[in-house]
């Protein structure tokens, strides 16, 4: 007979980061307590050293009023280096379109 069946943990908690194993999502803790999702660990980007979430590049890009829509990707330069690349969608004013 066997022993006590072993699962593996479903979150991996590393110091302010909470990973997910099984879905590899990432969630960063903020300093209410409360987790913000960064997105799935392989979407990350490696820039300068240091990982960057596109998703948190997005929202940032979106508080800023005159930006309506945004994306964030990697694109590998010449030396196969990652570089974040963003496109941006103007915001319309509304008074603009006449409402």
């Amino acid at each position: 007979m066997s022993g006590p069946a072993r699962h593996e943990p479903r979150e991996q908690h590393l110091g302010t980061h909470l990973v997910t194993p099984r879905t590899g999502d990432t969630y960063v803790r903020e300093a209410d307590g409360f987790f913000q999702c960064l997105g799935r660990s392989n979407d990350m980007i490696k820039v300068g050293g240091v990982w960057v979430s596109p998703m948190e590049v997005e929202a940032r890009l979106l508080e800023h009023e005159s930006v309506g829509e945004c994306a964030v990707v990697a694109h590998l330069d010449r030396e196969g280096l990652e570089k974040p690349i963003v496109c941006v969608v103007r915001e319309v004013a509304a008074d603009l379109l006449g409402k």
